[in-house]
């Protein structure tokens, strides 16, 4: 398990059709899952596969744009965010860039 930080814009619904655009510091711990794995000899998977795994660990708020959330609210856009297609197809996307530079630095 290794331990990322992003910076990303996330969309809050405030009221009906009013937005606002918080820019968040998301600090996550990410574990990488593995394809199905099959025995020699056998014909088919016996381990299933287990997709990527991302647990939030930290949420600052960065820029309010005019917002003053409590500590809370800001954990539940992260973790909003992290749930979403778009923001763990973009924290694997980072966490697996980081990963890649640290092998490459050694």
């Amino acid at each position: 398990m290794s331990q990322h930080t992003i910076q990303t814009e996330v969309e809050v619904e405030l009221a009906h059709d009013d937005y606002a655009y918080p820019v968040l510091e998301i600090t996550y711990e990410y574990e990488r899952g593995y394809t199905p794995k099959t025995p020699r000899g056998e014909y088919g998977p016996i381990d299933p596969p287990v997709g990527d795994h991302i647990y939030l660990y930290e949420a600052k708020l960065l820029n309010g744009h005019g917002l003053d959330p409590e500590p809370e609210r800001v954990q539940q856009w992260a973790e909003q965010f992290l749930k979403s297609d778009i923001g763990r197809n973009y924290a694997i996307d980072c966490a697996e860039t980081d990963l890649r530079a640290m092998r490459n630095a050694l």
